[in-house]
């Protein structure tokens, strides 16, 4: 569950990164205002590497895990099916 917050803020704040950024870059205005959107998109930098770090932090909390698959996926279909048609006809009984 962690994983999963941590990898959608991180996600989130890189995309926020990367629309600052590119929005400050996309500015056209004289040079004294041009140093200042320099700075400004170097914040959306920022904001895009703490995204990444949020990112990783998902990923390592979250490990590589899977989920269980169970001890059915060890039988073969026709043997499931057979365990299915027993449960079923247990259940008509009781």
């Amino acid at each position: 569950m962690a994983s999963c917050l941590f990898k959608g803020l991180g996600l989130a704040a890189i995309l926020l990164g990367l629309v600052y950024a590119v929005s400050a870059l996309s500015v056209d205005a004289d040079a004294s205002v041009q140093g200042f959107m320099l700075l400004v998109a170097g914040a959306g930098g920022l904001i895009l590497f703490f995204g990444l770090g949020l990112l990783g932090v998902g990923a390592l909390v979250g490990g590589n895990k899977r989920p269980d698959s169970g001890p059915s996926s060890a039988l073969s279909p026709e043997e499931r099916q057979l365990r299915d048609s027993q449960d079923f006809q247990n259940q008509g009984q009781g």
